[in-house]
Formats: C-alpha cells, structure tokens, sequence
C-alpha cells in the first residue's frame, strides 16, 4: 500500500474511533436513526470497514449500529419516506448489511410494507401534476432516493414493480412538453433558505441532491441495468439537453447555477462545488446519461466539466466543507470514480490532489477530526453520513481500498 493510502486508512480510523468515542455520549434519547446524520449511516460506514478489513470485528460494531438504528425507527410516529431522512435509507443500511439478503430480511420487509405504497402514491401523483416541491421526487428526501435503493433490490419482483412505477412517473415529467417544465418548483414551494424570495414565479433546481440531475442519474442507471420499465432513451435526452441548455460558459470552463428562475430575468444562483449542487454532481450525471444512450459526446461533455471544477479559481469554488455533500469528500469521490472509469490521468492526478487537501484538514484539535461548515451557522461538529465525520471516513477508505464503494449509489453515482 502506498503511503498515501496508508494515510488516508489511517486518518478513516482514527475519525472512525472518534465517532464511535462521540455517539457513545450522546443522550439514547437524541439517538437519529437516518442514513444523512444517524445510525443507518454509521451502519453502512461500519459495513464497508468490514468489507475491507474482514475478521476485525467491524460486522459486530455495524449490528450495534443496526441495533440502534431500529430502536430509533421504533420511535418515529409517520417517518418520511427519504433516502437521506426517512425509510429508505433505513432500507438500504438493512439491505447492505445484509450478505446477501441472509440478514435483517424480515426488519428491511416491514419498512418496505410501508415504503412501498406510499411512494407509489406519491410517485403517482408527481405524474399527474404541474409544479412540486423538490422534496417530492429529489434525491433527498423524494421518489429518486427511494429509486436509488430499489435499484440495490431488482431480484425482488415487489421492489422491481414500485422502481417500474416511479421511474415511469418520473420520464412522464420529464417528456411532458410544457412550458415552465411540468416539474418546476413555485415560488411559494421553495424550502431552500438561500433561494427563498429570488424566485417569485418558480425556479427549476439544477444540482444533483435536488433537481434535475438527480432524476437524470436515476433514468440513466435504470436503462443501464436493463430494467423493463417504460422505454426511457426520449427522457433521459430530454433531461441532458435541458441540462446542457442550463451549463454557463465561464473562463475556467463550464458551470452551472443552482437553480434557474422561471422567469428569464430571475438571478441564476451561482453553485458551489459539490455533490449536491455544481459541477461534480451534474458531471456525474451527465456521465451515467452518455453511458445509457452510448453518446461519446456527452461523455466528453462531463468530462469538460469536471475538469472546469477543477480549473475555477479557488476563491471561487465555495468549497469550505470537508464534508460528502457540499464539500470535499464528494468532490473526491466522483473525482476518483472519473479516474477509474475514463482512465484519464489528470483525473488521477486531480484525485491524489484532493487527497492531500482532505488529509491536510484533519485536526486533532476537533472532537471528530473533521467539522462540516454551514453556510448559515459556521463550523459545526457532526458525526453524520451527508454532512459529517462518517462521510469523510467512508471516502478515505475507498481511497485506501480495492473494496468497490458500491454504498455510493444511495448518492445515485453508481
């Protein structure tokens, strides 16, 4: 092993330690069992440490955090149906660390019981209507998060037919030939603080946690894996063209707002560089597109586009976090997946760089090694998946590992 990667193994632990040191002082009543900051993602870190060092004992710490994470699902009253809040991030921890459906089949049963028909419903009705909140049918917390695992479950004939109805539902939004997008947001409807008020007739969301890219990635893996759904190729280049339509042309290369306005007037909200808005997220996106349809262009296109990341100025990339979702961790990760899947060797190149930028982040001087930065409240402690410790240690170890990160297509990447 090279002695980076022994560095970014050793760095995984020791942020892997802390978080444990960190949990076991929490109140049991503040216990979270979601995949974004609780134990359904600690769960899903501590199985992928089992799966790259076998025999040290990481299965038992993951059942713990199984344990837990049951007792807390026990206490929700209507959980909300999410990949990253709700149930099916609860499903997909079951289901990971499950070796191969021999585990927990009778736990992740029930959630599904009540997963399933809810989101149908909803999935159901996103087709019929004409603007939704993003909640509805995002990555987050809508039917795209709940698609993301149902691709993990395509041998069961129940899952397969709820992933037929929603990806059906959501190539119906994207085909429909309106004007705002049948899937733009109203005004009224936009939750994120930081578009609330610049938008007065509707925005359309252009990052991959919340928009477009999103449902893009999802059609996109669906096609790929063959699935008998509706036929999706119209959809997924009805998507990418919009999506190219939306891409900036700066100095440094392409970039691509937060969000449009319905209204051409309206403010393009400038993105940072993440997974959850930018241009690692809709790069990935567009990749999984030019893969479905087996377009070299795209292709090409995503890759121009990761490199434009990496061409923006610094001051200029709004990347504070070392964090998954908006900060350093994701961009790695996707960084790494370009490098292994286009065989470029500036992404490899780009990744060792990132590499070096996370490791030289961790602080012995912080509880959790790694503190997420909040745009609204600063720098904050968090031992979460999304937006915390556990994320940054699950990207170390894949850098460190031969151990394929398949937990990374509950951020719709694989």
């Amino acid at each position: 092993m090279s002695g980076k990667a022994d560095s970014a193994r050793s760095t995984a632990l020791a942020v892997v330690d802390r978080v444990q040191r960190f949990r076991l002082h929490q109140p049991q009543e503040d216990f979270d069992p979601s995949l974004a900051g609780g134990d359904a993602g600690l769960a899903v870190l501590f199985g992928y440490l089992a799966r790259c060092a076998p025999g040290d004992g990481w299965e038992n710490v993951a059942h713990a955090a199984v344990l837990r994470m049951s007792r807390g699902l026990a206490t929700m009253r209507t959980p909300p149906i999410g990949m990253f809040g709700g149930l099916a991030g609860i499903a997909f921890a079951f289901w990971y660390l499950s070796h191969g459906d021999t585990r927990y089949r009778r736990a992740r049963t029930t959630v599904e019981d009540i997963l399933l028909p809810r989101t149908i419903s909803l999935a159901t009705s996103l087709a019929k209507r004409r603007g939704m909140p993003v909640e509805d049918y995002d990555v987050v917390s809508g039917v795209c998060g709940v698609a993301a695992y149902l691709l993990c479950r395509t041998d069961d004939e129940r899952a397969l037919s709820a992933l037929a109805l929603i990806v059906a539902a959501l190539a119906e939004i994207a085909e429909r030939d309106e004007s705002p997008a049948s899937w733009f947001t109203p005004a009224h409807l936009i939750s994120t603080r930081s578009m609330i008020g610049k938008y007065p007739e509707g925005a359309l969301n252009c990052g991959m946690a919340h928009g477009m890219p999103g449902v893009l990635g999802i059609l996109s893996l669906t096609h790929l894996a063959g699935i008998p759904t509706v036929p999706l190729r119209a959809a997924i280049q009805r998507l990418t063209h919009w999506l190219l339509t939306q891409r900036q042309i700066r100095h440094w290369g392409y970039s691509w707002p937060a969000a449009v306005g319905v209204r051409a007037s309206d403010p393009a909200s400038p993105a940072p560089v993440g997974w959850c808005y930018g241009n690692p997220g809709v790069a990935r996106s567009l990749w999984l597109a030019g893969e479905a349809l087996d377009d070299a262009a795209i292709r090409a296109i995503s890759v121009e586009a990761l490199r434009s990341a990496y061409r923006r100025p610094g001051l200029q990339r709004s990347t504070l976090s070392p964090t998954f979702c908006h900060g350093i961790a994701g961009l790695l990760h996707i960084t790494m997946r370009f490098a292994t899947e286009t065989a470029l060797p500036d992404f490899a190149v780009a990744a060792q760089g990132t590499l070096d930028r996370l490791l030289a982040l961790y602080s012995e001087d912080v509880p959790l090694g790694y503190r997420d930065h909040d745009s609204d409240i600063g720098w904050v402690d968090r031992c979460g998946l999304l937006e915390g410790a556990a994320g940054v240690a699950l990207v170390l170890l894949a850098a460190s590992s031969r151990q394929p990160p398949g937990w990374d297509r509950l951020f719709v990447i694989s």
